[in-house]
């Protein structure tokens, strides 16, 4: 089913890296048409229910399996983990009563915890009819939460009255319970939660209101539950009340309610917040926050302006009511007024006051072009009132929003889901669609005609095939959908997963660093839903908080200091001066950090402790041999800094005081040590220059490769192979450093001419040579073999002849140390030639001899050789 992505090597990151800047996000394929299930004998037929996500990232959805050579379909409901997709419950699951089994599974809701609660029927049972249930699954349980027939509170016996909603998730929260409005057997009706194994009646008939006005009467709206249980719904028809058959909307918290509102009461109705008119009745539409707060719809009698202002969006808590907006007040803009009865979809409030609705505008300047939109009202903002997205307003892809419908979700961030159709439209962008907003920023979510991995998002499916409602946003701000389409002339069904880019935004408030406002917070407005920093609501993309599934850039000139706390992304991308500074942790990467223009990460930068980057680090800059500062990205590790990861280095590489680089590092341009112990794990391959300070001492302890040169001012030890060149090659090294081989390493020298070349990457070099162009030292350890190769990779093997000298490695103004182990592996010369070896303080050589020439063959004068087995890397 799941799409799992193909294992990254480093081009594929940058290449996905580059691509993902230019995008709004990033979207999974979680199950389409003809993916096998996790069975591995049943394809997907359809998605019959739209799927849901939680904060973890899971998605939960139905689906319609066709088994293998059958034509009869069975549903089952799946859960995506982020990595595979499991099975939970299908078609035919028989309870642990044995009393019948399902016969049909939709409107999934999942929990933190991956629980999925699903609607459900039985058939076949012990009493001859189809009775409704509520089944809850997991990974490792299934269970019933609910059953028709079942014994309830009180001696009656459940109902089950899901009202055959089967377009709206069930209230479901994280301790696993379910919230329903439920009938009983004598057809009374009750506000019903239950886990499966205790039932409890959040309202019923007969019981006491929270004001202790009159009881409750028999007939309440559908409830609406969060996740920590927190409860709102509308009581109907109160018994023994005053007035008789008054309401009330109410909220319950862990067992404590609260009449948020009761229209009409002994005294008369309730007058409107400011006093113009009384209110005449409260409409479903409503929701509820954790602190107990409300948002609702109501209308009003005798008014001032009777059909003008007899409508509004209010707030409250059971103590205070106010209006978020009323019918006749002007627009936020100025542009129009809001109309009477404007409100169409229900309005969405978070913990944090962002109260979002759905509004109609009248007397506006654009007539029918212009006329409604989604609006914000927090109190504590410094604009209360706003309009955060309008018809007529450019939309994410081309063209112009037509249609708004909305909020269909909202997270504590304050990011809201809307669906919309559009016009003026370019091509490839269809003419409806789902997009997230937080007043700030635009982000398209789908389109219609838009491809996602091959498969044309069809228009003529707008409505049936795009369905968004509640659970299908996270605090992450991942969107969970279905979409139908099509696929090389086939209907294609599928579910989807979107996670936006976050951006980091200009508009971030700057932080005080040596009493100058220079520096910007990585850190992001929320923890786990909770506001910890508010002015970091301008950091990101949405106001989001930077996690493990998004891919983050920092696209605009500012220098960014990480939080104390652990970070991790999917990817990092640093463009024109933008700077990390990564402090007192771990920051993560999983797939990879891409540095391009004039960006850095700086981890020296008020570094304590330990911590690690962990990502595989492509650094992308332009280098400018004159201006290389102003044109290289940069990387700064200061130790006990640990990169986790491989780094591709095409701009500035610069290490301190213990860094070190646990896996392959590619050299293009410019890798510095500059103080300090620096340590390099695995392989290096130098294409460019290797520098070593002075009071640097570098340890190379994976296979060392390249024509590159080498700057050493301190010391430089390899400790593994070391191949020079690019099959051959002259290599340089500079400075009065010590350049050594350990005993340990193996060094590989290449034979292919007599051409000695004169600079470092000399195409004409026909030989390796190493050299030491100032005072320096290079002492020699470790196994040395020899081999010839052929000069150009298509003529034969070059075959050296009496009287050839190569000058292997030369000291110049500097010295030879050391010897290599013996004996020396070289390669057997035609006829009766031999290798002579010459060695003195400046140099180390081979000459070819007659095999008769008195002296020492080199077979005599070394000892027995490690790395017999030793084979040349070619680059």
């Amino acid at each position: 089913m799941y799409r799992a992505r193909t294992p990254i090597t480093l081009a594929a990151v940058v290449a996905l890296l580059l691509a993902s800047a230019s995008h709004a996000g990033d979207t999974r394929v979680i199950a389409r048409t003809g993916d096998l299930a996790p069975s591995g004998t049943d394809s997907v037929s359809q998605v019959v229910a739209t799927p849901v996500v939680n904060d973890r990232g899971e998605v939960a959805f139905v689906v319609s399996l066709l088994p293998d050579g059958s034509f009869q379909r069975e549903r089952a409901a799946m859960l995506f983990d982020g990595r595979d997709i499991h099975e939970l419950v299908r078609q035919g699951f028989v309870p642990i009563s044995g009393d019948g089994q399902i016969q049909t599974l939709a409107t999934p809701s999942l929990n933190a915890s991956g629980e999925v609660a699903l609607w459900t029927e039985f058939g076949g049972t012990n009493s001859g009819f189809t009775e409704q249930g509520i089944v809850k699954a997991s990974t490792s349980d299934v269970s019933v939460v609910f059953r028709q027939g079942k014994p309830a509170p009180g001696g009656t016996t459940n109902r089950i009255l899901h009202d055959g909603q089967l377009d709206s998730v069930l209230p479901f929260d994280d301790l696993g319970r379910v919230t329903i409005r439920n009938e009983r057997s004598d057809f009374s009706r009750f506000i019903t939660r239950s886990d499966g194994v205790t039932q409890t009646d959040l309202a019923s008939p007969g019981s006491p209101t929270p004001s202790g006005n009159g009881s409750y009467g028999f007939s309440y709206s559908l409830p609406r539950a969060l996740d920590d249980g927190t409860a709102i719904f509308q009581a109907l028809n109160f018994q023994g009340s005053d007035p008789i058959g008054a309401n009330a909307l109410v909220v319950d918290r862990g067992g404590v309610q609260t009449e948020i509102l009761r229209p009409d009461l002994a005294s008369g109705p309730a007058q409107a917040p400011d006093g113009n008119g009384t209110f005449h009745a409260v409409d479903d539409s409503f929701d509820v926050n954790r602190l107990g707060e409300a948002a609702f719809v109501a209308s009003f009698d005798d008014t001032l302006a009777p059909g003008v202002d007899a409508f509004g969006v209010l707030r409250g808590d059971g103590t205070t009511t106010s209006f978020a907006a009323r019918a006749g007040d002007a627009t936020p803009s100025g542009n129009g007024t809001f109309n009477n009865g404007f409100l169409i979809d229900p309005p969405r409030i978070n913990d944090h006051g962002d109260l979002v609705f759905r509004a109609d505008f009248v007397g506006t300047s654009g007539g029918n072009d212009d006329n409604h939109g989604l609006v914000r009202h927090n109190p504590g903002a410094a604009q209360p009132l706003q309009e955060w997205v309008r018809e007529g307003d450019a939309a994410p892809g081309g063209g112009v929003f037509d249609a708004i419908t909305g909020p269909r979700a909202q997270n504590e961030a304050g990011v809201v889901a809307f669906e919309a159709f559009l016009r003026d439209t370019t091509p490839g962008e269809g003419l409806q669609g789902y997009f997230l907003t937080d007043g700030i920023d635009l982000v398209k979510v789908v389109r219609s005609q838009n491809q996602i991995d091959g498969v044309t998002i069809d228009t003529p499916l707008l409505g049936g095939g795009f369905r968004l409602h509640d659970g299908s946003l996270n605090e992450a701000g991942q969107v969970a959908f279905q979409a139908k389409g099509r696929e090389a002339g086939r209907g294609v069904d599928g579910v989807y997963l979107f996670t936006p880019d976050l951006h980091f935004r200009a508009r971030s408030p700057l932080i005080a660093q040596g009493g100058i406002q220079q520096l910007h917070e990585w850190d992001a407005a929320f923890d786990d839903g909770v506001l910890v920093n508010p002015q970091a609501r301008d950091n990101w993309t949405l106001g989001l908080t930077p996690g493990p599934d998004h891919a983050v850039f920092i696209d605009v000139p500012a220098r960014v200091v990480d939080d104390p706390n652990d970070t991790t992304v999917r990817s990092l991308t640093l463009d024109d001066n933008a700077s990390v500074f990564q402090q007192n942790a771990d920051f993560t990467a999983t797939e990879g950090v891409l540095i391009t223009g004039r960006g850095n990460v700086n981890t020296t930068y008020n570094l304590r402790g330990a911590r690690t980057l962990t990502a595989d680090v492509t650094l992308d800059g332009v280098v400018n041999p004159t201006f290389p500062d102003l044109f290289t990205a940069e990387l700064r590790v200061a130790g006990p800094g640990v990169v986790e990861g491989t780094v591709d280095n095409g701009g500035f590489v610069f290490a301190t005081s213990g860094a070190r680089f646990a896996e392959s590092f590619l050299n293009r341009t410019e890798t510095e040590a500059l103080t300090g112990q620096v340590t390099f794990d695995d392989t290096f391959e130098n294409q460019g220059l290797l520098s070593v300070g002075a009071n640097a001492t570098v340890d190379v302890f994976g296979d060392y490769s390249g024509p590159g040169t080498l700057q050493n001012d301190g010391t430089l030890t390899f400790h593994a192979g070391f191949f020079p060149g690019a099959s051959p090659s002259y290599v340089e090294v500079a400075g009065t450093g010590a350049t050594r081989f350990a005993s340990t390493a193996a060094t590989e020298m290449e034979i292919g001419g007599t051409t000695q070349g004169s600079f470092a990457g000399d195409p004409s070099a026909a030989y390796d040579s190493i050299h030491l162009t100032d005072a320096g030292t290079l002492t020699l350890e470790g196994a040395l073999r020899v081999s010839l190769i052929s000069p150009d990779g298509i003529a034969p093997v070059f075959a050296p002849s009496e009287g050839d000298r190569f000058v292997l490695f030369d000291a110049g103004d500097g010295a030879l140390l050391g010897e290599f182990d013996t004996p020396l592996d070289l390669p057997d010369l035609d006829g009766d030639l031999d290798w002579r070896v010459r060695r003195t303080a400046q140099a180390f050589s081979l000459q070819v001899v007659l095999a008769s020439v008195p002296g020492p063959p080199a077979s005599l004068l070394l000892g027995s050789l490690a790395l017999l087995g030793l084979r040349r890397r070619r680059l």
